[in-house]
């Protein structure tokens, strides 16, 4: 495997990439329908509880990880996002 990883890298559209955990859960409920119908309910508890913008905090789990990342794969050249599907108790 590590031979043809070496082999696939020699061409000049690839590139070696760490991919981004993502589950399958995840992946397959990003739909428009999903996005709008939460940010829908975003706006109605904002308008409910009148809070403020210094009330509001991002709590995206950046830096609180237990997965172990996924090792370096190879990826054509300028793609800017490398996912793999990983279990749900995993992924993001």
């Amino acid at each position: 495997m590590k031979r043809h990883s070496e082999l696939t890298l020699r061409k000049p559209e690839n590139t070696r990439r760490k991919p981004e955990n993502t589950s399958l859960n995840r992946a397959t409920n990003f739909t428009k329908k999903n996005v709008e119908e939460f940010f829908s309910n975003y706006e109605r508890v904002l308008l409910r509880h009148e809070f403020t913008p210094d009330r509001e905090y991002n709590l995206d789990e950046t830096g609180i990880s237990t997965v172990v990342q996924a090792p370096n794969i190879v990826a054509k050249r300028g793609i800017k996002q490398v996912g793999q599907i990983v279990s749900g108790e995993r992924g993001l």
